[in-house]
């Protein structure tokens, strides 16, 4: 939820993050970065913060950054624990179940934000892998904060070129999505274009084809590699 002044402007965010699913075994963070400076943030509420990971400034918003930067949790399984079986946690067949968790964040600026510089929400998401602040992952093209690691890009199979292209493979396969609906995530173990057939063809003509991929239409899931809730 944004809350705007009479100018239009953001003056306060409301976000509600529910944890569903964890795969593999990384104690990964999460955090967002918004479009404005640190010391505009009057205050943030509602963040987990375990460890020994993240600094945080007076206001909340994390330490040593330029923009705001704002750490909902330094591990993803304190907030959905895991239960003792499977890999992950809702990710592999058969193992138990864990109901998801409701956290929110509260986040007031100082000065409103002009829209235009705010954008949209989500904003700037990011991952922390496992417990490495300078490894961060953000949606394509979503620039680092100011403590990535830099020596991080390029490696493996990140074709990153700072200033260009941010978060990509050399065949423009993301590190990481946004899309508007609830997803419906692959098994544990199994490949997302092995699940969602058209998300290859999606990503690789960076974005032209098959908008919808996430979609269940005809021909684009293998619903046998996909996750389902048990009853």
């Amino acid at each position: 939820k944004t809350v705007t002044n009479a100018s239009n402007a953001v003056k306060d965010l409301d976000v509600n993050l529910i944890y569903r699913a964890i795969g593999a075994t990384f104690e990964n963070g999460l955090g967002f970065e918004f479009n404005t400076d640190a010391t505009n943030v009057a205050s943030v509420s509602g963040s987990t913060l375990t460890g020994s990971l993240i600094t945080t400034a007076a206001n909340g918003v994390e330490a040593n950054q330029a923009k705001a930067v704002v750490i909902a949790t330094d591990n993803a399984f304190n907030k959905l624990a895991h239960p003792g079986s499977g890999i992950g946690v809702n990710t592999t067949v058969g193992a138990t179940y864990v109901e998801p968790v409701l956290q929110t964040l509260e986040v007031r600026f100082t000065n409103a934000v002009a829209a235009t510089d705010m954008g949209t929400a989500p904003y700037n998401p990011f991952l922390i892998v496992n417990q490495d602040r300078g490894r961060e992952i953000h949606l394509p093209d979503k620039t680092p904060t100011g403590l990535a690691n830099a020596s991080y890009f390029g490696t493996q199979h990140d074709d990153t070129r700072i200033g260009t292209k941010y978060y990509k493979t050399a065949e423009n396969l993301p590190w990481a999505i946004s899309i508007p609906t609830t997803f419906a995530y692959p098994n544990e173990k199994v490949d997302i274009i092995n699940a969602h057939l058209k998300f290859s063809d999606w990503a690789e003509s960076s974005g032209s084809q098959f908008q919808d991929w996430y979609l269940d239409n005809t021909g684009y899931r293998n619903s046998g590699n996909i996750y389902q809730t048990p009853n």
